[in-house]
């Protein structure tokens, strides 16, 4: 299954637009249609007539949002929380705990859950599962075997022979988390006979990014730095999300001086990286600071 960014798919058409005063206007209209003789009680908006219109309006607009939520819960790329974890059911798939709670401390530690992107993410990688031996089929099982598991990729060099390599939140992952991953992998009910799996580290390369901005207004500076670094910390931090995840992103040079490039900033010099870092499909580009300054500063 190719991956695909659900943030960029369009809005569904059975979501509608709510327009208030258009609904407002409709009934004014369907009034003076059915009454026409008594168009002067409609025109003005203190005319008690008027009144109900807008009361039966805010109504009716309530029940038109609930509506659209409705949709929105039963699509993938739009659901939420509850309304998720009720649609990843379909394949089985089901919202893992990243941290137990604690009630032996005070005040008490609540439970880390999936959060939603992962969990999406999840759910689409688990079709992949119900052909054994598909591409992603691997990489599925992997993300299953431990909550840690941010990323995985799976590579076949020769014929019945597959490496899984495996990225966790803190980069390296360590023995529990590959020999977790090596069991999910290896099952026999879970993997074509035939096949000579194998569980490796991803490989990190850390690099860090410093630019320098030139900013002519001095009441904007403030702003305009602040800006720049929130676009590119976005830019650069690694995404549990469906098609943004960080194995085989490559770092592009031209997409940070993109993200630095905001209102206020006439120009800019990025120092850091010195130029592209390619990224194989085993490996994950980690930045590890992020400094922008002024250039005159």
């Amino acid at each position: 299954m190719s991956e695909i960014d659900l943030s960029l798919l369009p809005s569904p058409q059975a979501v509608e637009e709510i327009d208030a005063e258009a609904i407002v206007e409709a009934m004014k209209q369907d009034f003076i249609a059915a009454n026409p003789d008594m168009i002067e009680a409609v025109q003005y908006e203190s005319d008690p007539v008027m009144m109900q219109f807008r009361t039966a309006a805010a109504r009716e607009v309530i029940k038109r949002a609930r509506i659209n939520d409705g949709i929105r819960a039963c699509m993938l790329a739009e659901a939420e929380g509850g309304d998720l974890d009720n649609l990843v059911s379909l394949n089985g798939t089901e919202r893992v705990e990243l941290r137990p709670a604690d009630d032996s401390v005070y005040p008490p530690v609540v439970a880390v859950m999936e959060d939603d992107d992962r969990l999406a993410r999840r759910y689409l990688e688990g079709w992949n599962e119900l052909g054994a031996g598909a591409e992603g089929h691997y990489r599925s099982l992997a993300l299953d075997a431990h909550p840690d598991v941010i990323d995985a990729y799976e590579n076949s060099p020769d014929p019945c022979f597959i490496d899984v390599y495996v990225l966790v939140e803190t980069g390296v992952p360590g023995q529990a988390v590959l020999d977790a991953v090596t069991n999910n992998v290896t099952d026999k009910a879970k993997r074509p006979q035939g096949d000579r799996v194998s569980v490796h580290a991803a490989g990190v390369i850390d690099y860090e990014v410093h630019a320098k901005l030139t900013i002519p207004n001095a009441l904007g500076q403030a702003e305009a730095l602040a800006a720049a670094r929130n676009n590119v910390t976005k830019l650069v931090e690694w995404s549990r999300g469906y098609g943004k995840t960080p194995m085989g992103r490559s770092v592009s040079r031209n997409l940070i001086i993109g993200a630095l490039t905001v209102e206020g900033v006439a120009d800019l010099e990025l120092l850091k990286p010195v130029e592209p870092i390619p990224v194989a499909g085993s490996q994950a580009a980690r930045c590890v600071s992020v400094l922008v300054e002024l250039a005159n500063g």
